[in-house]
């Protein structure tokens, strides 16, 4: 699935677009996991965990990592934002 988030949202009902095409992304957390690294197990990507990415992850595709290699050796890319 190539969507965008705020399409993916609509597609699952999981945030909102007000009628001046404003999204509510109150669905999306910050990291869940006090770890240097975060991986976004549906992009297959893993980022600093204060990058903006992170801000937008669904709850759910968050993964803690604890150190660069470990991102790599399961299988993560580097984010092309933060580029951890």
């Amino acid at each position: 699935n190539n969507s965008t988030v705020p399409e993916r949202a609509i597609n699952d009902n999981s945030g909102t677009y007000d009628n001046s095409g404003t999204y509510d992304k109150t669905y999306f957390n910050h990291a869940l996991y006090d770890t240097p690294y975060i991986g976004n197990k549906y992009r297959g990507t893993f980022h600093y965990r204060d990058c903006e990415s992170v801000a937008e992850m669904w709850e759910e595709n968050q993964v803690p990592l604890a150190t660069r290699a470990e991102a790599i050796q399961k299988g993560f890319r580097p984010c092309g934002n933060c580029r951890p």
